[in-house]
């Protein structure tokens, strides 16, 4: 939400203001702007913090702060960081200290600051002001965001060193999934390349049915934009879930470019090829100066989310239009989790939940009683200790990919976005031994689910009984026997 331009006016003034003195009463005026302007109470001159004056409290639900702002040719030092520490201990212990200096601070008032975390203080610089003078949203998104690297690393962060809060943010916690792709090579890896084009869709094992409750109607919806600007900080932000506990080892994900797409399990695995994207690049042609990526995962007990978005394809790595779409059960009765989630995220625009119009998993079956033949290229699979690696998915080639002349003939609900995938990615109904590959394998159905910005898409195979077994078990160490050999771009 833009700021009235009544409060840009004021800015504006203020910076070619003659009188300090007059300025400075006008400086604590307009910060008090800010603070309502983000739905805050603001008190001009509490008595809180002892007989010494403060120039603000602000405070909205459990947010408050004892605020202090000056502008002064020279930067507050030590002394003055001393001065609001001494009136913020006279405080409840839920009150934070603001220090608002248009002229920024000496190195000895940040150490200062860094080294009381136990009464944390925010400083906030007039170049800082400037950032987010122009929108509502940004000033409280940036007062979390200090906030939050004060309370948990004690550190005073600024707008220019973004780079600082988002390696403050990444953790490397993110897991790994236990599936392995498997090719005719014997090649093993947690994502594979094949010939595609743009399209925000995922393979998924199996879908989450937000529908399949006792109650009469359908999901819900929320959409969450995020403020994500480049490679650096979606890594940060992947992450950031990871440490709250929105990714797990169910995750997978998908990377499209104009010709090419990359498939996988595991956000680890995700960020690495987020990262080094120009490893993926070498040798292909066609590319666009753009990438979309999708990473899908579950909620809880109550749903699924997406995260998506774009990608330049250059050095800078921009990101646009980032978003999370979550699709759930229904209203949690208590959402503090998703209050949480966009709080650690700065997001301070109005949000809602959305009925869903329609049911949320779409199931179709392939017309007669032979299903489709699968030429299988590789296996999905899971390791046991004991028993050695189960096969729970396959790759093959697509039955219904587009063909040169442009002719589809594909069965009914069978997504238009997967018609120009190479390959396909199967969820096995019956598991089986990797050391025992089956003669026949068939694709007997499909499902799939929209979120407001991708498609998680699950086909569904099988194999045909002993009696088609065309070779014997074989030993572990053999290699995987499939209906032909096919060569894939594969990370070893």
């Amino acid at each position: 939400m833009r700021y009235e331009s009544t409060i840009v006016r004021d800015w504006e003034r203020l910076k070619v203001l003659v009188d300090p003195r007059r300025r400075g009463f006008e400086f604590e005026a307009f910060i008090g702007s800010l603070f309502r302007s983000a739905h805050f109470e603001v008190i001009q001159n509490p008595s809180v913090g002892g007989s010494r004056q403060v120039d603000l409290l602000a405070k909205m639900g459990g947010q408050i702060y004892l605020v202090e702002a000056k502008w002064w040719k020279r930067k507050p030092g030590p002394a003055e960081v001393q001065g609001l520490e001494d009136r913020l201990r006279r405080t409840a212990a839920n009150v934070l200290g603001l220090f608002v200096s248009y002229s920024g601070f000496t190195q000895g008032a940040i150490d200062r600051v860094q080294g009381t975390p136990e009464r944390p203080i925010l400083l906030v610089t007039g170049d800082e002001l400037e950032q987010v003078v122009g929108n509502a949203e940004d000033f409280p998104r940036m007062l979390r965001r200090k906030r939050d690297a004060m309370v948990t690393h004690a550190k005073a962060i600024f707008v220019s060193n973004q780079r600082q809060v988002n390696s403050l943010e990444q953790t490397n916690s993110l897991p790994s999934s236990p599936e392995t792709f498997v090719l005719s090579d014997g090649t093993r890896s947690s994502w594979l390349y094949c010939g595609g084009r743009f399209g925000r869709f995922i393979f998924m094992r199996e879908l989450f049915d937000i529908d399949w409750v006792p109650g009469a109607g359908f999901g819900v919806v929320l959409d969450i934009p995020l403020e994500v600007t480049d490679e650096h900080g979606l890594l940060a932000l992947l992450n950031r879930l990871a440490t709250l506990g929105w990714v797990t080892s169910s995750g997978r994900w998908s990377i499209q470019q104009s010709a090419h797409t990359w498939h996988g399990t595991g956000a680890d695995a995700f960020a690495a090829q987020l990262a080094d994207w120009k490893t993926r690049y070498k040798g292909l042609l066609d590319l666009h100066h753009t990438e979309e990526f999708c990473y899908a995962d579950s909620y809880d007990e109550l749903g699924f989310y997406t995260l998506t978005g774009q990608l330049a394809a250059w050095d800078e790595r921009v990101v646009w239009r980032p978003s999370l779409s979550f699709q759930l059960n229904g209203v949690p009765i208590d959402p503090a989790p998703l209050h949480h989630l966009c709080e650690q995220f700065g997001i301070t625009s109005n949000l809602y939940f959305r009925p869903r119009g329609e049911k949320s998993v779409a199931r179709y079956h392939i017309e007669g009683n032979q299903g489709v033949i699968l030429d299988v290229v590789g296996f999905v699979v899971e390791h046991d200790e004991n028993e050695g690696d189960w096969v729970v998915g396959l790759i093959a080639d697509n039955p219904f990919r587009r063909t040169s002349l442009g002719q589809l003939d594909s069965p009914e609900g069978w997504p238009k976005m997967v018609v120009d995938s190479e390959l396909i990615i199967c969820s096995l109904r019956s598991l089986h031994l990797l050391r025992s590959p089956k003669a026949i394998y068939r694709l007997w159905s499909y499902e799939l689910a929209w979120t407001s910005d991708g498609l998680l898409f699950n086909p569904i195979a099988d194999w045909d009984d002993d009696r088609d077994f065309w070779a014997v078990e074989l030993p572990a160490t053999c290699p995987v026997r499939l209906s032909r050999s096919k060569s894939i771009v594969i990370d070893p």
